[in-house]
């Protein structure tokens, strides 16, 4: 819901205030602009504690705590984090502005229409924020320790979707470690059994509030019609679902299971348990759910919210605080919708590939890596995205070069590496950085590398040194099958 509009020239540190989107009991959002050279503008979502709240020193710990945890997380299906600062206001965190509305926002207008979410489009939801839930809940810390990362308040109006069919979570506002004292957050309504009774919840409990989203979105109202935690003790009594696939609806019973121990155990294998609907209706030719989603998000979406501009800023680029500069990587980072388009139809073309493997019986349960490093190579279908020109004293030697010039000079120094595995699949680390969940050809640079190829599932792994010079391409070949 938005709040009421703000007078212009309101600043949030360097951020110029363009209106107020929501006011909650603990926090408010507004939708910025980061300014650079130029007069280059890029839209920012900013939330900070209300002012009410900004002198309860608990509510400021809790927003510090939330600022530790979403600047250690750094996912696609995320919603980014630039920046973090505080002025005489108290803190802020600046967020990327997600041009879409969230899942609570779809389903009431499919409800207003007395319609339902077609059940592949639920499923595709689903399955993405599975993508969020399984990194943050396999985060480990400095020591290699499991961090125990939970949401604990996954709801429809948490989920983010934009108009391009990307499906975002966002506000780990309560998120708190599986070792912290017992204590009942969230919103009741989404709540598991035992969370709501003060017993210490684990990732289960996140998916079973990722149970009670799906079987919202299928049916078209929610489970629970008290948004109180006496009413979320209880387990719910899971309807019928006419026209819903079995496989969905098993996967809807079992996380909606009583007891935490007969539910899926991870989010990755609620994915995994996904995957085979979404293979076969693009098998069949279908459209891709991503398409059918940015579909209904544009027709949903307030148009007050679009800036108007042609202009479209990358959101893969990982930015840290620490390096962040006042230009916010503006100039280099933009993309034009025409090639947001091209990367939609190529994501497609990725999404037939890995469902054939699937029912091939390629595709096997793959653990998310711990942590996301700075990308020391890239494949070759990936775009870097180069920072904002340095001050001429801090230039390197070759910064004359034209740009032409300087990306032969870059081309010069990288190397290639081919890494096939007949039958099978193998993930890939360089370094101990992921290059791909399967074989491929990457570009890399020239040196001396660690490399480690495995296979969980088969329980291979085989790790070498290999030494790569400048044009050279290695190709390696591993078979993993017993």
């Amino acid at each position: 819901m938005s709040g009421d509009p703000q007078p212009a020239g309101d600043r949030i540190g360097r951020y110029e205030v363009v209106r107020s989107i929501a006011r909650g009991g603990m926090a408010e959002v507004f939708l910025a602009r980061a300014v650079g050279p130029g007069g280059i503008a890029k839209q920012v979502c900013i939330k900070r504690p209300l002012p009410a709240r900004s002198s309860d020193p608990r509510a400021i710990q809790r927003f510090m705590e939330e600022a530790r945890t979403v600047l250690a997380l750094q996912h696609a299906n995320m919603v980014p984090v630039f920046d973090f600062g505080r002025d005489e206001n108290g803190p802020f965190l600046v967020m990327e502005w997600i041009d879409g509305c969230d899942l609570s926002a779809l389903l009431a207008t499919f409800r207003e229409r007395g319609e339902t979410i077609p059940a592949l489009v639920a499923v595709y939801v689903v399955a993405e924020v599975c993508k969020a839930l399984a990194y943050a809940h396999q985060r480990t810390d400095a020591t290699g320790q499991p961090s125990g990362i939970l949401h604990r308040d996954v709801t429809p109006r948490n989920i983010l979707l934009s108009r391009l069919g990307e499906v975002r979570l966002t506000d780990f506002g309560i998120a708190r470690a599986i070792t912290a004292a017992g204590s009942v957050a969230g919103t009741p309504a989404y709540m598991a059994p035992e969370d709501a009774s003060g017993a210490d919840p684990d990732a289960r409990s996140d998916l079973y509030s990722l149970g009670l989203v799906l079987a919202e979105i299928l049916v078209g109202r929610p489970l629970r019609t008290e948004d109180k935690l006496e009413a979320a003790r209880v387990p719910v009594v899971v309807p019928p679902l006419p026209g819903v696939p079995d496989d969905i609806a098993t996967v809807v019973r079992k996380l909606l299971a009583p007891a935490p121990g007969d539910r899926f155990a991870t989010a990755a294998l609620v994915q995994t348990a996904l995957m085979p609907s979404l293979a076969s209706e693009v098998l069949r030719g279908g459209e891709p759910p991503a398409q059918v989603l940015a579909r209904m998000v544009s027709n949903v979406a307030d148009p007050a919210d679009r800036s108007g501009d042609e202009i479209v800023f990358s959101t893969q680029a990982s930015v840290t605080v620490g390096t962040l500069l006042p230009e916010l990587a503006l100039g280099d980072a933009r993309v034009s919708r025409r090639r947001l388009v091209r990367n939609i139809v190529a994501g497609s073309l990725v999404l037939v590939v890995a469902a054939w493997a699937l029912l091939q019986g390629r595709l096997f349960q793959k653990p998310a890596t711990a942590q996301q490093a700075v990308p020391a190579v890239a494949p070759r279908h990936q775009e870097t995205v180069e920072a904002p020109p340095a001050p001429a004293a801090a230039r390197p030697a070759d910064d004359s070069l034209v740009p032409e010039a300087k990306a032969g000079a870059r081309r010069a120094r990288q190397a290639h590496l081919e890494i096939r595995a007949p039958g099978s699949w193998v993930a890939v680390y360089l370094d101990g950085q992921k290059l791909g969940d399967d074989v491929g050809d990457f570009e890399i640079r020239a040196g001396r590398h660690q490399l480690r190829v495995e296979n969980p599932a088969l329980h291979f792994v085989r790790e070498q040194t290999i030494t790569a010079r400048a044009g050279e391409t290695i190709s390696l070949s591993f078979d993993p099958t017993p």
